[in-house]
Parts: C-alpha cells; structure tokens; sequence
C-alpha cells in the first residue's frame, strides 16, 4: 500500500514542482496585464484609477478634463481618494499574492472579483454619504467611467463589476 510517513509517495516532488511552476506562470500574466495597463496610463488612454500598492497615486485619462464637467471630476477624484484612505490598493496587493499563491483553486478567483466588487460599492457608498446631494451627477459619472474600462489587475479601477450593481 505504501509507506504511511510518506502519503503522497513519488508524487509529492513533483506536485510541489507543478504547483511552483502554476505560480510562475500565475506571475508572469499578472506582470504582464500590468504592464499593459501601466502602457495605456503613459499614453493617457487609461484611468480613472488608483495605482501602486505602496504609494498609491490616482492615474487619470488624457481627456479626463474635456470628458467630465467639474462637477464629475470632483466626484471621480474623491471616489479614487476614498479607495486610498481605505486601503484598498493594499488589500489588492494581498489579492494579487493569494491568487498567484492559491493559482490552482477557482474559488481564489471568484473570491477575487468578489473583492473588487465590494471595493467599489463601499467607495460608492462612502462617496453618496459624504455628499448625498450628488446621486445623479454621480450615476453619470458612473456611465461615463464605465465606457472606458481598461483596469490593472492591481488597481483600484471603476470597471470592475457590473454597472447595474453600481447605479
């Protein structure tokens, strides 16, 4: 039957390998899903969103200023600034290492656009309470955003959940 201090017998090196080598590729595409939003941000075409877990900054289309009224960019940037004074650019960090981590599990997945999705229903919530004259103005601003949906899968970005949910 085997030996019983050693369940997993032969097997047990190369799981360990395969699981290394799902991580290494897990990485790779995260790196490079990265790297093609950062390449949309210097071109302008991407945002509005927060990037960078550490120091997080908001990153802003080119046309940010001709697309949205002023009314629309104050809600935009206080929208960004809540995920930052929330933490989440963090938290999509620690997102970003389990699903790398737990590559092999669907439920890391599913877990992950959970995640997203509440992010920006907590900053929607946070925003229509600071300023609940604002609903309207801010389901357009919502609609605006959504038409334009390149995310990092480390940002914090608008386009990352069903807009009905979010209007």
């Amino acid at each position: 039957i085997g030996d019983p201090a050693r369940p997993w017998g032969p097997w047990a090196g190369k799981l360990v390998l395969l699981w290394l080598a799902g991580c290494g590729i897990a990485t790779a595409v995260l790196v490079l899903r990265e790297r093609l939003f950062h390449r949309r941000v210097d071109k302008g075409q991407a945002g509005p969103a927060v990037v960078g877990a550490l120091w997080p900054r908001i990153v802003l289309p080119s046309d940010f200023a001709e697309r949205f009224d002023a009314r629309e960019r104050e809600m935009i940037t206080l929208h960004e600034r809540t995920h930052i004074n929330r933490g989440d650019p963090i938290a999509n960090l620690v997102v970003a290492v389990i699903g790398v981590l737990g590559w092999c599990n669907p439920m890391i997945y599913l877990a992950s656009g959970l995640v997203r999705i509440d992010q920006e229903l907590a900053c929607d919530a946070t925003v229509v309470a600071l300023r609940s004259d604002i609903r309207a103005d801010y389901a357009k601003a919502l609609m605006k955003v959504q038409m334009n949906a390149p995310v990092s899968p480390l940002a914090c970005g608008w386009a990352t959940h069903p807009l009905i949910l979010r209007v």
